[in-house]
C-alpha cells in the first residue's frame, strides 16, 4: 500500500507560514533544519498528515528550490475539523480570513454531506487551507 508522506510548500517567510500550523492548529514540529545550501525547513505533523514548509534563503542562487517552480503549484491543504463554525471563529480572532463568511454545505458523490471553507492565503502565510466538517 502506498501513502502520501507529506506535502511540501516553498514559502517566502517560514516563521509567518509556520505560525498557523504550530501555534493555531496545534500541529507538532517534527523537525527544523537549516541545510548547507540556504534552505530553512520545518516539518509538521498532525495524526498521519505531514506538511513541510521550505524557505529558500537564497532564491537567486543556481539550483534554488524556486527554480522551475513557476510550473508547479500546490493549491491547498485540507484539514478535517469537528466543528467548522467554531474553527472559523477561533481562526478569525487570530486574523485569518476566509473566502466566505460561512462554510459551504455540499453533498459529495458518495452521498456524504460536508461543510467546507478556504482561507485567504495572504492571511495564512501564503498557504491556502481548506477546513472540512463531515456530517
Amino acid at each position: 500500500m502506498q501513502r502520501i508522506d507529506h506535502v511540501g510548500f516553498i514559502v517566502r517567510d517560514l516563521d509567518r507560514a509556520s505560525d498557523l500550523l504550530r501555534d493555531i492548529l496545534g500541529f507538532t514540529v517534527e523537525f527544523e533544519q537549516r541545510d548547507g545550501v540556504g534552505h530553512r525547513v520545518e516539518l509538521f505533523r498532525s495524526g498521519e498528515v505531514s506538511v513541510e514548509l521550505i524557505e529558500d534563503l537564497h532564491p537567486l542562487v543556481a539550483g534554488s528550490f524556486r527554480e522551475g517552480a513557476e510550473n508547479c503549484q500546490f493549491h491547498h491543504v485540507a484539514v478535517e475539523v469537528g466543528d467548522i463554525a467554531v474553527t472559523m471563529e477561533s481562526l478569525a480572532r487570530k486574523g485569518v480570513q476566509f473566502n466566505s463568511a460561512t462554510a459551504t454545505v455540499s453533498t459529495m458523490p458518495n452521498g456524504r454531506e460536508r461543510s467546507t471553507v478556504f482561507t485567504l492565503a495572504e492571511t495564512t502565510g501564503g498557504v491556502i487551507y481548506q477546513f472540512i466538517q463531515f456530517r
